[in-house]
């Protein structure tokens, strides 16, 4: 038999066909998960944050698919964020809450703002290796 690992979607949300969503990953209350979005291991998506599923609203060349969203591992997302697919965010990136992420946020940078710019680079001390703990 397979591992099952955990995954954690809160209350009200709402997670749309084709998407992918990686083991430890926590999806807080009232999320809105749109199809054809990747979301890795160990991420953290704060609540009402809402992943635009297409933002022609179906109004592309007949037969070419909507882009989808890629959200990379340890990559944690606040309250309150809008993410316009096609973007990946990266590796332990943060995207502040209630910001609009519009384009990719590169690896270990934090973003804010509508839309979000980068404000700075995340530190060696909150990465996810530097908050996992050993058991007692």
């Amino acid at each position: 038999m397979r591992s099952l690992l955990p995954v954690m979607i809160g209350r009200g949300g709402s997670v749309e066909h084709s998407t992918l969503i990686g083991a430890r990953t926590r999806i807080q209350n009232e999320c809105l998960v749109a199809p054809w979005t990747v979301i890795d291991e160990d991420v953290l998506v704060g609540g009402r944050v809402t992943f635009i599923g297409d933002p022609t609203m179906e109004r592309r060349p007949e037969g070419q698919p909507a882009s989808g969203i890629c959200v990379c591992r340890a990559a944690r997302i606040g309250t309150s964020a809008i993410i316009f697919p096609p973007v990946e965010i990266g590796e332990e990136a943060v995207v502040g809450a209630a910001a609009m992420v519009r384009a990719d946020v590169p690896a270990r940078t934090v973003v804010a703002g509508m839309p979000a710019t980068p404000l700075r680079t995340v530190r060696d001390d909150e990465l996810l290796e530097a908050w996992q703990f050993e058991p007692d």
